[in-house]
């Protein structure tokens, strides 16, 4: 069976908070056999983000990418960051969001929110509707 980066990052974190200090590196040397038993070493530097944000999310940050089509106003990223506020239902001031810009984007905007993508492109909204006209 195979695990995604997430299924690995919450087993070796559950594996490190219940074991002493003096059994951290076992623990660590054991889950690097599991990775190349498992032909899986190619999903460290995955399972190491996985392992960021679940520290962050514990601390109560979220950290949110946002590509748009153009650079955008302060006005328009204010209305964003509140849209994706209320749609986490946390404070603003405990997300960090990283605007980009992604020139294949012709209107809207997408953000990666950990696993989650929330299409708000022009495109994605044009495909939704496509599918269901269907």
């Amino acid at each position: 069976m195979k695990y995604s980066s997430r299924q690995y990052a919450q087993g070796l974190r559950a594996a490190l908070k219940s074991s002493s200090l003096k059994k951290k590196g076992d623990v660590l040397n054991n889950f690097v056999k599991i990775l190349r038993d498992g032909k899986d070493l190619k999903k460290i530097r995955f399972i190491e983000e996985e392992l960021k944000n679940a520290e962050r999310e514990d601390q109560g940050n979220t950290e949110v990418n946002v590509w748009t089509g153009m650079p955008i106003s302060s006005e328009f990223q204010k209305k964003i960051i509140k849209f994706i506020a209320d749609f986490l239902k946390k404070d603003a001031e405990k997300i960090k969001i990283f605007f980009e810009v992604d020139e294949s984007l012709v209107g809207g905007f997408k953000a990666r929110i950990g696993d989650c993508l929330i299409d708000a492109s022009v495109k994605g909204m044009l495909m939704k509707l496509k599918r269901n006209l269907k």
